[in-house]
């Protein structure tokens, strides 16, 4: 039925002439719509699955349709996620930034939960926006967790001043190198910049020489959650390895290497996915290798800061049930099948008849024609339910 069909009918239930006595045309039309909206809230006959833009700004927000009605499931990068509360996530994930939480051996710290990055395992819905926990990341070239940066250890002096402040006061998330040697964890610390406390500064046991300066090259994680490691064994003088079925291959520009148990320069290692989900680490050292083992660490990315116009992705997509299209013309149809179009009519006429007035109301005509509504939703509901995926030995239990 059209929306001309539909108004017909409409009118004959009311006992209205050609021209409407009680009720304006557009008053008429207008209940027809609404009565489509309705018989579509109510029976969830109409779904849809798309990809979602993603938002201005932020790379962990992705704009609702504007036709929600409510939603099936969220899947990220074709992989369904779980939807879950922000409550639950505050809860579980150590808080946000203004709460403590304890955990472990009774240690109180505070995170905020909002910028762990990883493989998202949770969405959740927020200022009318679909977001993700983790926040994923998109492996920009300004983005990775991994920096950089170098100093010079003055003749002398044991500190080291550095032009950034290091995020993480974790010194096992932080790698230090002098003269190109890998400085161990107890030779050093991190400290207040001598000139500048907002930044940070290498503080050695020890002094440089009186006669020489020294090179300080410092790396450091921005992301201390959420890495994969892997490690395998290495024999004398190998210099290729692979490691199989890694999970996680998006940050392989930001890799860390550590050979027993010294962390690799750079320039001392290359790793490349060979095949999908296989990692090759190459070594190029100058010294022969031992016998030992290799680990190899891949820190997550994050754009947390990083600006977009809302542009068409690839990676949120959605299953919803959604809102029909207005009726505006004579020869528009709903969208769903005819066999349930007289349901709106049927409510129109229940939206007619309760309007308050001297002459328009009728409330038991009015429940009538609600109760057979009513009937068009259940059987539409029933019609168009997806079936229970029940394994076959639930069903005959004892059969041998």
């Amino acid at each position: 039925m059209n929306l001309l069909s539909l108004y017909e009918k409409l009118k004959t239930c009311l006992a209205e002439t050609s021209t409407p006595e009680f009720w304006r045309e557009t008053e008429l039309k207008d209940y027809l719509n609404e009565a489509n909206a309705e018989f579509v809230k109510q029976s969830q006959i109409l779904s849809k699955h798309i990809f979602l833009d993603i938002a201005e700004q932020d790379n962990n927000s992705w704009f609702l349709p504007d036709d929600v009605i409510s939603i099936k499931g969220v899947q990220f990068r074709g992989r369904p996620v779980t939807m879950s509360r922000i409550q639950y996530l505050e809860t579980a994930y150590a808080g946000t930034a203004h709460a403590s939480t304890s955990i472990g051996e009774g240690k109180h710290f505070t995170r905020d939960w909002r910028l762990i990055v990883g493989e998202p395992i949770h969405w959740f819905k927020e200022d009318n926006f679909i977001k993700m926990f983790p926040r994923p990341f998109y492996g920009n070239d300004y983005d990775s967790p991994r920096m950089t940066v170098s100093s010079i250890l003055f003749r002398g002096n044991n500190v080291a001043n550095l032009s950034v402040a290091i995020p993480f006061l974790n010194k096992s998330l932080v790698d230090v190198y002098v003269n190109g040697v890998y400085q161990d964890y107890n030779t050093w610390n991190i400290v207040e910049n001598t000139s500048d406390p907002a930044l940070s500064a290498i503080q050695f046991n020890w002094s440089a020489e009186l006669d020489v300066d020294y090179s300080v090259y410092v790396s450091y994680q921005t992301s201390p959650v959420l890495a994969s490691k892997y490690v395998s064994a290495i024999i004398e003088g190998q210099t290729e390895i692979i490691f199989p079925d890694a999970s996680f291959i998006s940050g392989l520009d930001s890799a860390r290497v550590v050979l027993n148990g010294v962390t690799l320069l750079d320039s001392e290692f290359t790793v490349a996915e060979v095949s999908p989900g296989n990692v090759k680490v190459s070594l190029v050292m100058l010294e022969p290798v031992l016998e030992g083992t290799i680990e190899l660490t891949v820190y997550r990315k994050q754009s947390i800061d990083t600006s977009f116009s809302r542009l068409q992705d690839k990676n949120v997509s959605i299953d919803y049930y959604h809102l029909p299209k207005p009726l505006v013309n004579e020869e528009d149809e709903p969208e769903y099948p005819s066999a349930y179009h007289s349901a709106i009519w049927k409510y129109a006429a229940w939206l007619a008849l309760s309007k308050e007035g001297e002459k328009t109301q009728d409330f038991q005509k009015a429940r009538f024609y609600l109760e057979m509504f009513e009937r068009e939703v259940v059987r539409a509901q029933s019609d168009s339910s997806e079936p229970i995926d029940l394994d076959y030995r639930l069903s005959a239990p004892f059969i041998l």
